[in-house]
């Protein structure tokens, strides 16, 4: 008795057969197994072949970067609001402290020509017209000369 060695496909994963069961209890289609049916029969959820393996690691890969690409996107929009909102809040700032500025230079002005004018009616007065306003404050001649 000779063996001709068939090379056997699966039918279910086109893979060449490894292994056969000989229960006899099996049916006929099932006895030939591949190695993904092998798996399969040995019902391991976890176990997985090296090239599928592989594969799996790559599209986890694959995942992992294109989340870490949109969280960083995401990050980026976030911190380009905020950085909007606070040149908005920087000019807003700018120019209310800029009418606190003239604000401030107005009253100097103000202030400036009121000093200049009580200089220049102080000098235009004669002493005679500065005793009769000396006069009309009577008080403050008494109350200087006590």
């Amino acid at each position: 008795m000779s063996f001709k060695e068939e090379r056997k496909v699966c039918s279910k994963h086109q893979l060449e057969i490894t292994t056969i069961d000989l229960k006899q209890s099996t049916a006929k289609e099932d006895k030939y197994l591949c190695i993904k049916c092998l798996i399969e029969k040995i019902d391991i959820q976890n176990m997985a072949l090296m090239d599928e393996t592989k594969i799996l690691i790559k599209e986890m890969k694959s995942e992992q970067q294109t989340l870490k690409i949109k969280e960083n996107q995401i990050r980026i929009e976030n911190l380009k609001q905020i950085e909007c909102l606070i040149k908005q809040f920087k000019v807003q700032i700018e120019d209310v402290i800029d009418k606190i500025l003239i604000n401030i230079h107005s009253r100097i002005q103000t202030i400036e020509q009121d000093l200049e004018e009580y200089d220049s009616k102080s000098k235009i007065y004669k002493f005679e017209d500065e005793f009769e306003i000396l006069s009309k404050h009577s008080s403050f001649i008494l109350e200087f000369s006590i």
